[in-house]
């Protein structure tokens, strides 16, 4: 979805820069709008080339917060590294930072390293919504109620989405961040992967 979001202004500006130039027979405007149109191709492609492979998996959990409920999301990852995104649909950083991610292919390649990809957005999320958004995201997804989500913020000090979490394969904390600090996420990840 977002990916489509992205291409539609070069799209549409290829689109008429090409149809102008034809109209009034200028050259130079209808090789920038063909070349907005091949721009916008080269990187659907690209994206879709780069986006990982697996599926989407709604999780649940008990009633449970703060540090209980931490324990139980991540017992379920024992002896994997877990890179833990918490977002929300309505977060258009959080779209975009994910959109980077996949386009990079630093998401692709650390699930071929075996990490652990799990998401945690809350109740502010339309459940209908959320629900259509996650089938465009591979990963464990879980949707906590408001006190749940605040109940980790307030274990993590976040204060803002996107907000990361990386757990080594022992189980434990070794890093957070908050917004999209893509070089710090890949870095720590690697450190925790050459752990095991």
């Amino acid at each position: 979805m977002i990916l489509y979001i992205i291409l539609i202004s070069p799209i549409v500006a290829g689109i008429i820069f090409t149809i102008i130039g034809f109209r009034i027979r200028q050259n130079a405007l209808k090789i920038i709008g063909l070349l907005l149109l091949l721009a916008s191709a080269v990187v659907y492609f690209f994206f879709k080339s780069n986006q990982p492979s697996g599926e989407s998996k709604i999780c649940q959990v008990s009633d449970a917060e703060g540090d209980t409920l931490l324990t139980e999301i991540v017992s379920n990852y024992s002896g994997r590294v877990v890179l833990v995104d918490f977002w929300d649909t309505w977060c258009s950083p959080c779209q975009i930072a994910m959109t980077r991610m996949d386009a990079s292919g630093l998401k692709s390649g650390m699930m071929s390293d075996g990490v652990a990809f799990v998401y945690i957005a809350d109740e502010s999320s339309p459940e209908d919504e959320w629900r259509e958004r996650i089938t465009e995201i591979c990963g464990d997804h879980y949707r906590l109620s408001r006190s749940q989500i605040l109940s980790l913020y307030s274990i993590f000090e976040f204060e803002a989405i996107p907000s990361y979490v990386i757990i080594g394969a022992d189980g434990e904390v070794k890093q957070k961040c908050s917004g999209a600090k893509m070089d710090f996420i890949e870095n720590a990840l690697k450190t925790e992967l050459d752990k095991k």
